[in-house]
């Protein structure tokens, strides 16, 4: 068996201890590169959470407006019809304050009630919204004699509301466009002839 002496023995214990500490320095090396390496495998995860829920929010919110624009619960031709009723009514209780008789107010007339609001508003500027241009007379009551204008050939004219202000004819024109009524537009009349047809707001 070799013998060490005394010497020898103190180098090759300095050297395993030099070598026990390279291995410490490496292996504390190699932890701080695993937490790395973790910090960034959980900052990743982080980020794929949190894109993955922005991404469904995004999803469910697109499928939300998409489908709330596609599903149109308004029913057009109520709507025609009750705003029809109102402009009969309006002009009913506009008759009866000018008249007495309970027998003339049973057989007013959309055509009379016309006639004695032209009479009234004599030379005075009023404000109408046109809905539509047709060639048939599908709806008598709100008939291009409602403001007095003429037909042309076989076109008809459908205008809704009287109106004193244009700014309020403007807000109603509004209304009837968010209820459908896109191509509505406001005219103002003299003595029932259109005098100009104004830009919406």
């Amino acid at each position: 068996m070799p013998f060490l002496d005394e010497q020898e023995l103190a180098n090759l214990r300095q050297e395993i201890d030099e070598a026990n500490a390279k291995s410490e320095n490496l292996e504390n090396e190699l932890q701080e590169k695993e937490e790395k390496i973790l910090d960034v495998k959980h900052a990743a995860r982080n980020q794929n959470i949190v894109l993955s829920v922005l991404l469904g929010v995004a999803g469910c919110l697109a499928y939300y407006f998409y489908a709330n624009q596609t599903v149109s619960n308004i029913d057009v031709a109520e709507v025609k019809r009750m705003e029809a009723e109102r402009v009969i009514d309006s002009l009913s209780s506009v008759y009866a304050e000018n008249s007495n008789s309970s027998e003339e107010v049973a057989s007013f007339s959309v055509e009379e009630g016309a006639t004695e609001i032209s009479n009234q508003m004599d030379g005075e500027t009023i404000y109408s919204v046109q809905i539509g241009v047709f060639t048939k007379r599908k709806h008598p009551l709100l008939s291009e004699t409602f403001l007095g204008t003429a037909s042309r050939g076989n076109l008809f004219k459908y205008s809704v509301g009287l109106f004193k202000t244009l700014p309020e004819a403007q807000k109603f024109r509004q209304e009837l466009v968010s209820i459908g009524f896109e191509d509505a537009f406001v005219a103002s009349y003299i003595n029932g002839v259109r005098q100009q047809i104004h830009n919406p707001n």
